[in-house]
């Protein structure tokens, strides 16, 4: 999935989408709903500040996300690498960057640096 989707970089994540692999000859079979998934690296930060993260997470997927994706009729696979700066963004930060970067047209995507 990493490798034939998308990569787009916020200062706070790293989004990856793609779409699942399918039949080329019968595009609607298979087809399932929208997923997403996280990897929330330690980074030398208590398990407090992860689960927190998390949380945050999965919130903003469930209320912006995932609706959204819902609503175009797309069934892409996203997955979010958290950056160390995503444990002190608050979650109006990290919710702005997370739908920023999943929009067709966004601008606040930055280049990616490893």
């Amino acid at each position: 999935m990493l490798r034939r989707g998308v990569r787009r970089c916020t200062p706070a994540l790293d989004v990856y989408i793609g779409l699942p692999a399918g039949d080329p000859e019968e595009p609607n079979v298979g087809r399932s709903l929208p997923r997403v998934g996280w990897v929330v690296p330690k980074y030398g930060e208590r398990a407090v500040a992860r689960n927190r993260l998390k949380r945050r997470l999965r919130e903003i997927a469930r209320r912006r996300v995932l609706v959204g994706l819902r609503a175009a009729g797309s069934d892409a696979e996203v997955v979010v690498r958290v950056r160390r700066a995503a444990y002190s963004a608050t979650y109006r930060e990290l919710e702005a960057q997370w739908t920023g970067a999943i929009a067709p047209a966004s601008q606040r995507v930055i280049s990616c640096s490893l």
